[in-house]
């Protein structure tokens, strides 16, 4: 007997055929390559709270008492987890109050909307009116309303219940309270054809019209707050806490007034307060060391109101004054139950309710609480395609509105140093835009490495430096033409290294400062790559994201490939520190629906999210967890390619296959198939389940070729793959 030790290259090709990989492996799943060896990956467990959506980014960080913070944009909605408690903290496109706002035709349902900013609206989405103070054209503008049409960047068309009685030829209405929920994303792209109209967006500049593109989010933190920007629209930040709780003390008057200044005319009765008209005074109640200057609050109270105005209010400043807090100290003038939201101003001491000489009425059930969803960042660009922190403090917003109210695609924005609502370049900061020209195509994505910022185009990729100087916060550099972005998420980064899947059907990697490669984005050889963008559904291509699995230097590159439906289904993953050979690092294939992934660090453990079920409905799974599929076996395999037993000239009986395996939990099968010459017809031989204890396996089989498959059998296995033997013997028959 002979025996035949197998030797394969620690990579998956399916570049070659299976003759050409002689020596190679061919096909696997939920296996990696670590120190030379194929071994099973780790499991997964999902978490059993549920989401709406496809998740379409993952980010971690931790807030200033140490608790661990995630947030998850899907395609319809924001959440966040802290200390492993969900909540839904999908934004409002607005939260405010407009002033005259709408305008009628006499005999006609139709109301024009005129806003102060660029609002992102489409048709089809919803807008919802409270507590209009005075009637326009005999209309009443009250409750949820469906956009009819989209006049301008600044004008909307709603279609009342009756027509007007009147012409109202400019807006008017007094106040109005708005809440525009941030509109829904597209799941999917329809079957239009990839690229179809710039990914959705109207031309490269100049248009600020509202945009049907596949929903993605960027996500990063300022401090211990999430800043948040779904692409194509504004900027949200939120604040992350565990709790939300009511900060009001006494706000529903059950039996007295304690805890509250009562200015002339104001009296306690019949649980609650009330003022008579006569004197201007003031309600409050001191908020000192409850309320904090720079975050966001909402204050909710019933007004009953007989004559005259009131208006919310805050008592603040190093010199106390009383001050307006942007729309939420609009004048009341009609009994409702208001809702305002407020950015609370520095140094803060009393919430203050404000009566006019002639308001008479009541106020009652007062509550404040710290705003508990993100909001928008109003001052910033109204629209912004991607964005990223610079680790100093500074917003950098891809693609965006221009200072001149222009929309361009290959243009960026950042915020003052330290300050994500100034936005408006001045002699006092470095707050400024610049257009990134000559081979970036249009912006997709930026993320903050060592010592420098990458900005990717759908064409190539910049290198941001930055500077810090008034006017130019940052010096950018044309570094990789010809390598663009795939999608925004397709990229990721450890510990200085970054790479990404291209548009041009390579995968690339960019070393940053210190390397031997020093700012040149290299082309990494991929053996799975024709595999991979042979199959890749363009149409969906915007799903395409990377994520790093740091425990094994992975970088896995999930994609939606065409053979399995529309969602990511399939994924690709390399070892940067493994080597496959010369100038070659290690591949495998898995086949793994997930649409958004993040690394451990704040978490144990990489995190991701499952593909939506039947109902829309998707998970946090939990990865390396265990050795399961959440309970159910991986069905883990790794198959070589075709191999001669000698030169392949003789026929060899193989006899035994001599198992090693180590740290063998649960049975395996080894699959032989082989054939007497290169096209002569298979024989496939299967064995018995081989257990941990297993020393040989004997096939008894005829063949000058064959090739070799392993499969895991059992839920919770785990096993390594040393060197496999076989024992065979040669006959006399020859070619």
């Amino acid at each position: 007997m002979t025996v035949l030790p197998l030797q394969f290259r620690p990579t998956v090709n399916k570049r070659d055929t299976g003759l050409m990989n002689e020596g190679g492996w061919v096909g696997s799943n939920f296996m990696r390559f670590w120190q030379g060896l194929p071994q099973v990956i780790g499991g997964w467990q999902l978490n059993s709270t549920t989401m709406e959506g496809a998740g379409r980014k993952i980010h971690t960080w931790r807030t200033i008492e140490g608790k661990s913070a995630e947030a998850i944009g899907t395609s319809s909605h924001l959440y966040s987890r802290i200390n492993g408690t969900q909540r839904d903290i999908t934004p409002n496109l607005f939260d405010t109050v407009l002033e005259d706002a709408f305008t009628t035709v006499n005999g006609s349902p139709i109301v024009t909307v005129k806003f102060e900013n660029v609002h992102r609206l489409s048709a089809g989405n919803t807008v919802v009116f409270s507590n209009q103070q005075s009637t326009v054209g005999g209309l009443t503008i009250d409750g949820s309303y469906t956009v009819t049409e989209v006049v301008t960047e600044r004008q909307i068309t709603i279609t009342h219940g009756s027509n007007a009685t009147s012409t109202a030829s400019t807006p008017t209405g007094g106040f109005v309270d708005l809440v525009a929920p941030l509109p829904v994303g597209l799941g999917s792209n329809p079957d239009a054809g990839f690229g179809s109209d710039s990914f959705g967006g109207g031309p490269y500049s100049g248009s600020d019209a509202p945009i049907e593109e596949l929903r993605t989010w960027s996500l990063d933190n300022w401090g211990e707050n999430l800043i948040a920007n779904p692409s194509g629209f504004p900027i949200f930040e939120y604040q992350a806490e565990t709790n939300y709780l009511d900060l009001a003390f006494n706000g529903d008057f059950a039996t007295d007034a304690s805890g509250w200044a009562l200015g002339t005319g104001w009296a306690y009765g019949a649980s609650k307060v009330s003022k008579t008209a006569g004197t201007g005074a003031n309600l409050s109640q001191n908020i000192e060391e409850v309320l904090e200057g720079g975050r966001y609050y909402v204050a909710t109270f019933d007004v009953t109101r007989t004559a005259g105005s009131l208006k919310l209010r805050v008592n603040a400043g190093t010199t106390p004054a009383v001050i307006d807090v942007g729309a939420a100290s609009s004048a009341i003038t009609k009994t409702g139950t208001y809702r305002r939201l407020f950015l609370c101003p520095a140094d803060p001491v009393d919430i203050v309710f404000e009566a006019d000489s002639t308001f008479a009425g009541d106020v009652d059930n007062v509550t404040y609480t710290l705003y508990d969803k993100a909001y928008r960042i109003t001052t910033a660009p109204p629209r912004v395609d991607a964005m990223f922190v610079e680790p100093r403090g500074v917003v950098v917003a891809l693609g965006t509105t221009l200072l001149n109210g222009s929309y361009s695609a290959t243009s960026y924005r950042c915020s003052a140093l330290g300050n994500n609502r100034l936005w408006i370049p001045d002699t006092d900061n470095i707050s400024s835009e610049e257009t990134l020209s000559g081979g970036g195509g249009r912006l997709m994505a930026g993320i903050a490495t060592r010592q420098q910022n990458l900005v990717w185009g759908d064409d190539g990729v910049f290198s941001l430096q930055y500077l810090g100087e008034v006017g130019k916060a940052f010096n950018a550099n044309l570094v990789g033409p010809g390598c663009g972005l795939i999608s925004r998420n397709a990229m990721a980064a450890s510990s200085g290294f970054v790479m990404w899947m291209s548009n041009s059907g390579q995968f690339y990697m960019f070393r940053g400062v210190g390397s031997t490669n020093l700012g040149v984005p290299e082309a990494i050889i991929c053996p799975l790559g024709e595999d991979v963008f042979a199959n890749l559904d363009r149409n969906q291509a915007l799903k395409v994201h990377a994520g790093i699995n740091s425990k094994f230097d992975e970088c896995w590159f999930f994609y939606p490939d065409a053979r399995d439906g529309r969602e990511c289904s399939r994924a690709v993953a390399c070892s940067w520190t493994q080597s496959a050979g010369e100038n070659e690092i290690p591949w495998v294939p898995h086949q793994l629906a997930r649409t958004a992934w993040k690394a451990a660090g704040v978490l144990e453990n990489p995190i991701a999210v499952t593909a939506p079920n039947s109902s829309g409905e998707s998970y946090i799974s939990e990865h390396e967890s265990g050795q399961t599929a959440n309970g159910a076996a991986l069905n883990e395999y790794i198959e070589s390619g075709d191999f001669d037993l000698g030169e392949g000239e003789n026929l060899f009986c193989i006899n035994t296959i001599i198992p090693d395996i180590h740290n063998q939990e649960g049975n395996l099968k080894y699959t032989l198939t082989t054939r007497l010459d290169p096209h002569g017809t298979d024989k496939v031989w299967e064995s018995a389940a081989i257990t941990p204890s297993t020393t040989r396996v004997f096939p008894r089989t005829l063949s000058r070729q064959a090739r070799i498959r392993i499969d895991g059998l059992t839920s919770g296995a785990a096993w390594r793959l040393g060197k496999l033997t076989l024992d065979v013997t040669p006959t006399q028959a020859r070619r």
